[in-house]
C-alpha cells in the first residue's frame, strides 16, 4: 500500500514538473506529444512544431538551440545536442569552461529511431528516416535513410510519393496509435507458423497495403 502510494505521488510530482517545462518550451505546435520522462534543459530556446512524439527518457539540450519540425517523431532514449566544450587553443585541459553554440535543426516528417543521437550544428532534411541508435555528426539530406555509427547514408525514400502525399497534405500525428497491423507477404511466408503459434489469425490481417517490393 505504501509503495503505491510512493508512486502515485512521484507520477502526480513529474507530471507537475513537465507542466512547468511545457510552459517555458518557446514554440509547442497542435497534436504534439512530449513523453512525461522527457528531459529538456533551456526549454526557452526549444521550438517544436505540430503533430510531433517525443519518446520515453529522451533528452533535449536546447542550450544552444533546437528546431524540430512539423509532424516529426522520436523514439525512446533520443539524444540532441546544441553546444560543444572547447578544446582547441584553450588555457585547460581536457577543455575550458567555454560552450560554442552550435543549433540542432530537423525538418518537417523526419523519423528517428529509438537511442538516435544527434550531434550539435546538424540540419536533418525532410522526411529523412534515422534508423535504431544511429549517431548523426553531419548534416543529413531530405528522404535520406541514415544507420550507423557514425551514420551513413543506405538509401533514400520513394521522393514521388513523399511528394505526392506531402502536397494533398496527408500527414499523421505522430502521437496517434497505430489502428491495424499488417504482415508483409515475404513476413508472413517466413514467420506464417510461428505467428499463428504465438496467437495471431493471419487470415484477419491484411497482407498488401501498397505496391512496394520492399514490403
Amino acid at each position: 500500500m505504501l509503495g503505491k502510494m510512493i508512486r502515485y505521488l512521484r507520477k502526480i510530482r513529474q507530471r507537475s514538473n513537465q507542466q512547468r517545462m511545457l510552459e517555458k518550451i518557446r514554440h509547442i505546435g497542435k497534436d504534439t506529444t512530449i513523453s512525461m520522462s522527457v528531459d529538456i534543459t533551456f526549454p526557452q530556446h526549444l521550438s517544436i512544431g505540430a503533430g510531433c512524439f517525443i519518446g520515453d527518457d529522451s533528452i533535449l539540450d536546447s542550450r544552444g538551440g533546437i528546431k524540430i519540425g512539423n509532424y516529426s517523431s522520436l523514439g525512446v532514449n533520443a539524444l540532441l545536442l546544441s553546444t560543444d566544450h572547447r578544446y582547441v587553443g584553450v588555457a585547460t585541459i581536457p577543455f575550458d569552461d567555454v560552450r560554442v553554440i552550435k543549433p540542432v535543426v530537423m525538418g518537417d516528417f523526419v523519423w528517428g529511431g529509438a537511442n538516435v543521437s544527434i550531434m550539435p550544428g546538424v540540419t536533418i532534411g525532410d522526411g529523412a528516416i534515422l534508423g535504431l541508435s544511429c549517431v548523426i555528426t553531419e548534416d543529413v539530406p531530405p528522404m535520406a535513410i541514415m544507420v550507423g555509427n557514425p551514420a551513413k547514408i543506405v538509401g533514400y525514400r520513394n521522393k514521388e510519393q513523399f511528394e505526392k502525399l506531402r502536397e494533398e497534405g496527408k500527414f499523421r500525428a505522430m502521437s496517434k496509435k497505430a489502428r491495424s497491423l499488417w504482415i508483409p507477404p515475404f513476413i508472413k511466408g517466413k514467420y506464417g507458423n510461428v505467428l499463428e503459434e504465438l496467437g495471431f489469425d493471419l487470415k484477419s490481417l491484411g497482407t498488401k497495403v501498397f505496391d512496394d517490393p520492399n514490403f
